[in-house]
């Protein structure tokens, strides 16, 4: 069963519909459905082409959802062509569900009129690229809600094994790191003691990059 904080970044617990050319993606955006039409035909391996359909269909759920704020210019342009070819690359090896997800949500995002530069979302696509299915899940931890009524005192880190209890606090310790080198948290200190709440509060840990980037699949 995959666990809900994989979804935190963002909920992907939407409903899929089916990839064929009286699509919504494929109807709204011609310009997209060609060029995932010409990508496919190069793919001659069935696992490959299974998980492209799958992102599509992900992806095709997705865009539905944001007819009002899709860039029709922009996804005509060589830099929405560029950030559609990198991620269905990526997703023809890509072997995670919630990754795959994850690049739906991207590409999904790159088609908004948006305040990001081209710089910043190849960045997060780089993100994305580096990022495992445990690090989704952390900070999916991260994001959770504090517990109202915590001890008196506590640390980040039993914090994030109270919402991850399946990690071993060695584990936890080299995700937060890694998450510490991608420039997503800072989680210096994760076992200092502090008050309760200061504890449950993490959210406050994600840098500005951090917060941009799960903004970007979220909105």
């Amino acid at each position: 069963m995959t666990d809900e904080r994989e979804n935190r970044i963002p909920d992907l617990s939407y409903g899929l519909e089916i990839w064929d050319d009286t699509s919504f993606l494929a109807s709204f955006v011609p310009t997209l459905g060609g060029a995932v039409s010409n990508h496919l035909s190069r793919i001659s391996n069935e696992r490959k082409f299974a998980r492209v359909q799958d992102y599509l269909q992900i992806l095709n759920s997705e865009i539905s959802t944001l007819a009002k704020t899709i860039s029709v210019d922009y996804v005509k342009t060589e830099e929405f062509e560029v950030l559609l070819e990198k991620s269905l690359q990526q997703i023809d090896l890509e072997l995670s569900e919630t990754k795959r997800a994850t690049f739906a949500k991207f590409l999904a995002g790159a088609t908004k009129i948006a305040d990001e530069t081209y710089e910043e979302k190849l960045r997060f696509l780089k993100i994305i690229e580096d990022l495992q299915t445990d690090h989704i899940k952390v900070i999916g931890a991260i994001l959770e809600s504090p517990d109202p009524n915590p001890g008196s005192t506590g640390s980040i880190m039993q914090t994030l094994r109270k919402r991850l209890p399946k990690f071993t606090k060695g584990r936890m310790r080299d995700l937060l790191e890694q998450l510490d080198d991608l420039r997503l948290t800072k989680m210096g200190g994760a076992q200092a003691m502090m008050t309760g709440h200061g504890a449950e509060n993490l959210e406050g840990h994600m840098t500005d990059l951090g917060r941009r980037f799960v903004a970007f699949l979220k909105d």
